[in-house]
């Protein structure tokens, strides 16, 4: 009777090759770069020696101890007040520009007076600071 018409459309097809293709490159360079990264062990480099030693500045140790009514100041082991804290760090500075101050307090001062003394110092002309910490180790502490 009726006659269906026979479509002449070419059904589509999906062609897998160049995908294959494709995702073998990306495995093989991801292969590669992962082992050329994991056996760099670092950049060897030509350090000259030196055959001079260098002088390290001098070290001058501002301790904070907490005392019977108020806190102790003690400039390399001497007690002092804490009004002649800066005359002391200019004198120091006069002797030897390069004089790093180290400044210890123990765990019971409290944070402001630290950062009290090492304005002192800072304004004094004492840029090189450094606070001294207490390590903990094995639950006891013990300086650094």
């Amino acid at each position: 009777m009726f006659k269906t018409k026979r479509s002449s459309r070419v059904k589509p097809e999906m062609n897998f090759t160049p995908l294959i293709d494709c995702v073998f490159n990306l495995l093989i360079f991801f292969a590669v770069s992962t082992t050329l990264i994991t056996s760099r062990t670092g950049m060897k480099l030509n350090v000259p020696e030196k055959t001079d030693v260098e002088k390290m500045p001098k070290q001058i140790q501002i301790s904070i101890k907490q005392g019977p009514t108020d806190y102790e100041i003690y400039f390399r082991d001497l007690p002092i007040q804490e009004e002649f804290l800066g005359e002391m760090v200019r004198n120091q500075i006069q002797e030897d520009p390069e004089a790093q101050f180290i400044i210890a307090a123990e765990p019971n001062v409290i944070y402001d007076k630290v950062i009290e003394i090492v304005d002192i110092v800072n304004q004094s002309g004492g840029k090189k600071l450094a606070l001294q910490l207490k390590k903990k180790t094995d639950g006891k502490k013990q300086e650094e």
